[in-house]
């Protein structure tokens, strides 16, 4: 018998790639789930921040709009508030939906806003995400400089 310092039979070198290519692929695997949590929040953090740059532009276009009229106190900002047992995207989705039907009231002044029609709006309002629909009901509105409106979705 010979000496066999590094050779290597078929069937050896056939377990040592498949074995190599078995690591390789929980590798891969063990990397994608250590990452994807990550990624799913800086996803949502992104989405957070653009949400509140078009709210903060829609809310600064419209305050220099209104300062001409500033003898009287007007809407500057809203604040939604959802209660909800959907995931962060959902909720992040809903919060949009709702500024968007409110968005209108800002610079106006408080005297001029009506809160039954705002209540009206927004209460028993179907919302529609990812094909899904979520009741909204109105558990309470604060009309104030920064108006806060507090909502319950149940997925319908």
């Amino acid at each position: 018998m010979g000496f066999r310092f590094l050779s290597l039979t078929k069937t050896d070198f056939f377990r040592l790639l498949s074995a190599f290519l078995l690591g390789m692929i929980l590798g891969a695997l063990t990397l994608n789930l250590v990452t994807a949590q990550y990624i799913d929040d800086l996803i949502y953090e992104n989405k957070e921040l653009n949400n509140r740059i078009k709210s903060k532009d829609n809310e600064l276009k419209k305050l220099e709009e209104s300062l001409t009229n500033r003898k009287w106190r007007v809407v500057q900002r809203i604040k939604i508030l959802v209660e909800t047992e959907e995931n962060k995207h959902v909720k992040q989705e809903l919060e949009l939906e709702i500024y968007e039907l409110l968005k209108s009231i800002i610079g106006r002044q408080m005297s001029k806003v009506d809160g039954t029609l705002i209540s009206n709006t927004i209460d028993d309002r179907i919302i529609v995400i990812e094909d899904e629909n979520y009741q909204i009901n109105l558990i309470w509105l604060l009309l104030q400089e920064e108006t806060v409106v507090k909502i319950k979705a149940i997925h319908s």
